[in-house]
Formats: C-alpha cells, structure tokens, sequence
C-alpha cells in the first residue's frame, strides 16, 4: 500500500531522474531514463516492517553519478547500513536495494544523490 515514504522517495527521487512510471503489478514506480538513470521505488512486497524500497540499477546510476559499477554497489551498501533495513531483493534483476522507515532515510540518500550528482 502507498504511504507517506514512498510517496516521498517518488516525489524527491524525480526531481532528479525524472517521471516515474507506475508498474504493472502495482507495487511500485520506476524512473527508466539509461541517461538520468534507472531505479525502482516499492511500496509493496517489502522486507518486513519497510515503508519503501529502491532499487537501484548499477550501470545505468554509475553512469550518471560518475563512477563504476562497484562504487555504486558500495555507495547502496552504504546506505543499507545507514538506514540499517533489511530488504526483500528481485532475484530476477538482483539490483541492490535499500529500506527505509522514516523521513530521516529519505533526507539522507537524497542528500548523498545530491552531492554526488554535483560532483559528476
């Protein structure tokens, strides 16, 4: 179900990666863009006690945010220890996820997408 977070993460996650699009199976909304990147925010089929997932496609994000595939591996799993969530990953697609619980998440991996896409 749609909640506060989620609705959060879509609405300050576009203003940087665009339109998202709903998906099909109703559990959330992906921004497709390979050149502003791609990532996936769920409000449904989550790890428990989660808001929201995103899930963040490697190439396409080291590509806008400057760097390789491995630091944006490391920059998820970064956050993943900051928001300290567990998550319930897409063995289908396998891009690294993070949970989030409360407006603090948010604020934090937008801030760091931010930097980061001042320094690129």
């Amino acid at each position: 179900m749609q909640n506060q977070i989620f609705d959060s993460l879509v609405a300050r996650l576009g203003e940087h990666f665009g339109t998202g699009r709903p998906l099909d199976s109703g559990t959330g909304v992906q921004f497709r863009s390979a050149r502003r990147g791609k990532l996936t925010v769920y409000h449904a089929n989550l790890a428990t006690g989660n808001q929201a997932e995103v899930a963040f496609e490697p190439v396409s994000m080291a590509r806008r945010l400057s760097m390789s595939e491995g630091e944006i591996r490391a920059l998820v799993a970064e956050f993943r220890a900051r928001t300290g969530r567990d998550v319930w990953p897409d063995p289908q697609f396998n891009w690294p996820r993070v949970g989030f619980v409360d407006a603090a998440h948010v604020e934090a991996i937008v801030t760091v997408i931010e930097n980061n896409l001042g320094a690129a």
